[in-house]
């Protein structure tokens, strides 16, 4: 964990966000710092955006000012004979040469717009989650099919509906989110490294040891 408040791990916290749905209703004080574990990362996640938003505004001029150059230098390559008869574009071919392209080629702007946006990210990097707090994140996942019997390809989905049919679905959220290939990779990936092994569990229904289903590979506990 690097820096969330009250020392609330983000395992923990996507354990309590699910706190609803997995255990017995949780207390007050439970339910309110995980929402607020919660918007403070929607918090850090937003200043990116805004910083984001800067580095693809600012990009979006360098190339568009590249773009210009391209096509006037373009434009001239059309005739390249009247450069040698006029001097003019002679002259101007030659300043391109000396000057502009390596103005081009060396310009510091792209590197300053990056590095930006790193400096951006570095004053939010201590509140991010870390390695372990993913994996904790992805074992709330798994549990939480398995002791609802959740099909798994409705939670890819986005939908938490039961393996029986005719059960309505155990949550409904209000913004549908889909699993990506990789987020089944990691869940998947994470259940077969705690296959056998024992978890723990703030829910006295949930015995420690109670595998996930081989569907988001992990082997049922003994």
């Amino acid at each position: 964990m690097r820096g969330l408040d009250a020392g609330v791990g983000w395992g923990a916290l996507a354990l309590g966000v699910l706190l609803v749905l997995l255990c017995p209703p949780p207390s007050p004080a439970e339910t309110y710092t995980a929402m607020a574990s919660v918007r403070r990362a929607l918090g850090s996640e937003g200043r990116l955006l805004r910083r984001l938003r800067g580095y693809l505004r600012e990009e979006r001029g360098r190339l568009r000012r590249l773009a210009r150059f391209y096509e006037k230098v373009q434009a001239l390559h059309q005739d390249p004979e009247a450069s040698v008869d006029n001097p003019l574009l002679a002259f101007s071919l030659i300043k391109r040469l000396h000057s502009d392209w390596p103005n081009v080629i060396y310009s510091d702007e792209a590197t300053e717009n990056i590095q930006a946006l790193h400096d951006a990210f570095k004053e939010v990097e201590q509140e991010l989650p870390g390695a372990e707090d993913l994996d904790g994140a992805a074992r709330a996942l798994m549990r939480l099919q398995d002791v609802y019997a959740l099909s798994v390809k409705g939670m890819a989905n986005g939908v938490f509906q039961h393996t029986s049919s005719g059960r309505p679905p155990l949550y409904s959220p209000g913004q549908r989110v889909s699993l990506s290939a990789d987020d089944l990779f990691h869940v998947g990936k994470e259940g077969k490294s705690q296959a056998g092994g024992l978890g723990e569990t703030s829910c006295p229904s949930i015995p420690v040891g109670y595998g996930v289903g081989p569907s988001l590979g992990r082997k049922v506990g003994p």
